[in-house]
């Protein structure tokens, strides 16, 4: 699924870094007005940690490494839960 906005514009979820997606997933205006791939980034999310395969972001980091417990999938209203 390609995005369409924003500094990864026009490029699949699968070739953009962690940290990035799970950022997307806790602003309120994404879930919002791009709540169709809220879904498929937290199934991206979820694949990425099962396989232990990550993107690194511009600061050569992945949010495994930065938060290990962030693996979560959005809720209405912007609220977390386990996946």
């Amino acid at each position: 699924m390609i995005i369409s906005f924003g500094k990864y514009r026009d490029r699949n979820i699968e070739e953009i870094p962690d940290t990035y997606l799970d950022w997307l997933l806790g602003e309120k205006w994404f879930l919002e007005k791009y709540n169709h791939l809220v879904i498929p980034i937290a199934k991206e999310l979820a694949l990425r940690k099962r396989s232990d395969c990550h993107i690194r972001d511009d600061f050569d980091k992945t949010l495994e490494e930065d938060e290990p417990d962030a693996w979560k999938v959005p809720r209405e209203g912007g609220v977390n839960e386990n996946i």
